[in-house]
């Protein structure tokens, strides 16, 4: 079968459709990437695929200008989408969400192509409850989603994501990262792009939590990470930083606590390393990453922290609660095997091949 995966806008919706890619290459479909892709373009097309490029813009605020700016490029992204679907002839689209997936499903459906889509929130977001309505089945991360889009139009998933273990000797990743494998080690994860908030308390954090022999791993993010860099040098404090962190897993297989967002990714790769997690969830974009969180929280796997509450003093306290085993790593696999998938790109590619 020929397949077009639409995916684009963030790191949240191009990893899992390139993971899923990979399966579905390997059981013998040729796979086209279409979407917003820009800078993940050259990582797609490393790992095999070709790439079409569609322009798009998300909605992140609604004013006259914004809603017409947002029309246009939409309009636009939909008549090349339209293109793009006659001239490629899929026999399935699949997308991924966000506003890189939308025309190009669209077009599809209009087309008459057979749609489906990949949900990674807990809770759907606007593209994704309109074209629900219309494709042939909706693949979900979370059980939880289905108090949003109804079986039997469903299919449990999971999302694709980093679940395989580390391969190098934990001393190793420890030396590679130029810290002490005797002392605590805690991580900041803003997401791909990082968190202007999030670093901004932990720097402060840190200073405090060296003194008692805690080390650290802060993924800043591009755009922060010279400033960081140097911050955390002419401190002389006891933290790697990295702007983007690749295998992630090496860093969990350090972690004793993991501070981060709350994307499906990551709320999922926690779950199944079952490392102890501080949560504070991104608060825009509908507040979706909030759903994901309880869904971690709720099977007792870390804290959840709102970042309008967010201070020093709470970030402080809810590493110390991990630090004492109130969230343990060792907790029974089954209790997150109930809720985490591990090989979510094999039953994507599954659902995919069964539409």
């Amino acid at each position: 079968m020929k397949i077009i995966l639409a995916t684009g806008g963030s790191g949240g919706h191009i990893y899992p459709a390139l993971q899923t890619g990979v399966q579905l290459k390997k059981r013998g479909h040729e796979v086209v990437f279409a979407g917003a892709l820009t800078t993940a373009k050259a990582q797609i097309e490393a790992a095999g695929f070709s790439c079409i490029n569609i322009d798009g813009m998300g909605l992140q605020e609604v004013s006259f200008s914004s809603v017409w700016r947002f029309s246009r490029a939409m309009y636009a992204a939909f008549m090349k989408s339209l293109d793009v679907v006659r001239r490629e002839a899929p026999d399935r689209i699949v997308g991924f969400g966000g506003f890189g997936a939308f025309p190009v499903v669209l077009a599809g459906i209009d087309l008459g192509r057979v749609c489906m889509i990949h949900e990674q929130n807990v809770r759907p977001g606007r593209a994704n409850r309109l074209l629900s309505v219309f494709v042939k089945k909706i693949a979900i991360t979370f059980k939880d989603s289905e108090q949003f889009i109804k079986p039997p139009k469903t299919v449990w998933t999971g999302c694709p994501c980093h679940s395989d273990p580390s391969l190098r000797p934990r001393a190793q990743i420890f030396g590679s990262f130029g810290l002490r494998p005797e002392y605590k080690t805690i991580a900041l994860l803003g997401g791909s792009q990082g968190s202007q908030r999030l670093n901004e308390v932990f720097f402060e954090a840190m200073q405090r939590l060296s003194q008692r022999g805690i080390q650290a791993v802060h993924m800043t993010g591009p755009k922060e990470f010279e400033a960081y860099a140097q911050k955390y040098r002419q401190a002389n404090l006891p933290v790697a930083v990295s702007a983007f962190i690749d295998p992630i897993q090496e860093l969990y297989a350090i972690a004793d606590v993991v501070v981060c967002r709350a994307g499906a990714a990551t709320v999922t790769e926690l779950g199944i390393f079952a490392i102890p997690a501080l949560l504070v969830p991104y608060p825009y974009a509908g507040n979706h990453q909030y759903h994901n969180a309880k869904v971690l929280v709720n099977a007792g796997g870390g804290l959840l922290l709102e970042q309008r509450n967010l201070s020093v003093e709470l970030i402080l306290k809810g590493i110390e609660r991990c630090l004492q085993g109130e969230f343990s790593r060792l907790r029974p696999e089954a209790k997150t095997q109930e809720i985490f998938l591990r090989n979510a790109a094999v039953l994507l590619a599954e659902a995919v091949e069964q539409l």
